[in-house]
């Protein structure tokens, strides 16, 4: 099974257990929380990744060092810990926030552009989608000089791909 599906199983696990006890943003909290404390500590992550130390040490290092979160994100990291998912947790917090905006009917939806949009034009573009794709849109801005000129919008696994860059590559391909 791919890392993206194994995250997403259990985001999905993780998601339905924050819902039924009121700890969806506390949850989501302690995900964000500690993949940063992983990205920012190399010794950490090692610590984390070690296979020989005792799944129960690490619990017992992480909530001491977590001790003020609250007993739900605690139980969510000792099951991540459990079944040895920490090194998936970037995906997994990725999955979670997909699954959460989706029970909100909210769509996150990636523009990669050539240059920084105004005001302006990402709100007719937000205006556009949402009314495309009906839903709530959350629209996160990259920008990537090589496209030349136009934009790529990313709505999950859709591509709209309307980039010079690539039109001059179809045109290529034809002649």
């Amino acid at each position: 099974m791919s890392d993206i599906k194994v995250a997403k199983v259990y985001a999905e696990a993780i998601y339905e257990i924050a819902k039924k006890k009121e700890q969806i943003f506390p949850v989501l909290e302690m995900l964000e929380v500690l993949l940063t404390h992983i990205k920012d500590d190399i010794e950490f992550r090692k610590f984390l990744e070690y296979p020989i130390i005792d799944d129960n040490v690490k619990k017992q290092i992480l909530n001491v060092i977590y001790q003020d979160i609250k007993d739900v994100p605690v139980e969510v990291l000792n099951y991540l810990i459990e079944k040895k998912r920490l090194g998936n947790i970037k995906e997994i917090r990725d999955e979670y926030l997909n699954i959460y905006y989706e029970d909100h009917d909210k769509l996150i939806v990636t523009g990669i552009f050539a240059k920084e949009l105004s005001q302006e034009q990402k709100e007719k573009l937000v205006r556009k989608l949402e009314i495309m794709k009906k839903k709530k849109v959350l629209l996160h801005i990259t920008i990537d000089p090589e496209i030349i000129a136009g934009g790529i919008i990313k709505i999950g696994d859709e591509v709209i791909d309307g980039s010079i860059i690539t039109q001059i590559k179809e045109i290529r391909k034809r002649f």
